[in-house]
């Protein structure tokens, strides 16, 4: 039923966890797809140290972590994809969870569960827990992402026609490509949502995909005004999905500030003062703006 994509870069520390994470669900119905994305460690000597016939491993030169993920679905038996970075963690009942999504919301294409995000994970006996978790069919995505949640790569399935369809990961941007990813799929489809804490984002992972140094160029950030324009007659919402986007904006006039182009992100920022659920942000950016590049660097 699920095909599951791991890219990996030289994860040898951390596969391990990860894949055996994966291969304890309770829900057992699945294939593994290992993505080697031109590895120069033992990653992939780590991976087949399992012995475990739906694990499958295929290789590429490094093309980075995009190409990977699209790679693995170009080999992905099943109709549900479901993606986990190889530092993360899934509860062994993930893929329940999700398959209860699933047979609740057959008419959505992207399904998520709640998450955790931190340096150390607390052991629990989730094995044991009920699975009466709550479930929602999400009228507005990006009203719930602004309150509560928003989807993060290895917590979310999604269906496999749908990714082909929107064209996968977008191996432009080396920043965001998956933000842009769920924004499409927020946009035409369905998302379905689960209050089970499936998956754990470990924080302190060196080398970690959030934790690189960039060019804006390769970000999402820098059309994410563009991008907006162009979408928000698609929008439900267009109040949350405006919000939602300025959160993304700020995000480079960040990196504006950081890069000491201080005029270009006054500007940028400027244009989003009377936004609500970000005001705090962009205020404290918009001020920092007009301060020296000391300061600047000290703050930010």
């Amino acid at each position: 039923m699920f095909s599951i994509v791991i890219p990996i870069y030289n994860k040898e520390s951390y596969i391990s966890r990860t894949l055996t994470s994966v291969l304890n669900q309770t829900f057992s119905n699945f294939e593994v797809i290992i993505v080697d994305d031109g590895s120069t460690d033992n990653s992939i000597q780590v991976v087949k140290s399992f012995n475990d016939e739906r694990i499958k491993i295929v290789s590429q030169e490094n093309k980075g972590v995009s190409s990977a993920r699209n790679l693995g679905v170009e080999h992905a038996q099943n109709n549900y994809i479901a993606f986990i970075d190889a530092d993360d963690i899934w509860e062994p009942k993930f893929l329940e969870a999700i398959n209860k999504l699933i047979l609740s919301y057959p008419s959505a294409s992207a399904y998520y569960t709640n998450y955790k995000v931190g340096k150390k994970r607390i052991e629990t006996n989730k094995t044991n827990q009920s699975i009466e978790w709550d479930t929602y069919l999400i009228k507005d995505y990006f009203q719930f992402a602004l309150d509560y949640k928003a989807i993060l790569t290895s917590c979310v399935v999604i269906k496999k026609d749908v990714f082909i369809k929107l064209g996968g990961f977008c191996t432009e941007y080396k920043r965001g490509e998956d933000l842009y990813l769920w924004t499409q799929i927020a946009l035409e489809y369905q998302v379905a949502y689960t209050s089970y804490t499936g998956a754990f984002y470990y924080r302190d992972v060196p080398n970690s995909l959030s934790r690189t140094k960039f060019n804006i160029k390769d970000s999402f950030s820098d059309i994410a005004e563009e991008f907006y324009e162009k979408n928000k007659e698609l929008a439900i919402n267009n109040h949350s999905f405006r919000e939602y986007m300025i959160a993304i904006i700020s995000s480079k006039g960040k990196y504006l500030l950081i890069m000491h182009r201080k005029k270009e992100a006054r500007t940028l920022l400027q244009r989003y003062l009377d936004t609500t659920y970000n005001k705090k942000k962009v205020y404290i950016l918009y001020l920092l703006s007009y301060l020296p590049k000391f300061i600047v660097k000290n703050i930010i």
